[in-house]
């Protein structure tokens, strides 16, 4: 499994386990929708980590 993958299938556990839409993730990690769907779906090649990490201070990531 290569990091892509890895994160989008950690992300959608995560909405899972707290409920949550990727509209919700969006709106409170400040990552735009279409970002948010695009590692979702697997499609963001050029995302890193830094996209990623700039959610981290939300209750989503604790």
């Amino acid at each position: 499994m290569n990091l892509n993958a890895a994160v989008s299938t950690r992300i959608i556990q995560l909405l899972n386990e707290r409920d949550w839409t990727s509209y919700r993730l969006a709106i409170e990690s400040g990552i735009p929708t279409s970002t948010v769907s695009n590692i979702i779906l697997g499609k963001c090649r050029s995302c890193n980590l830094s996209t990623i990490y700039c959610g981290q201070n939300i209750a989503f990531f604790d």
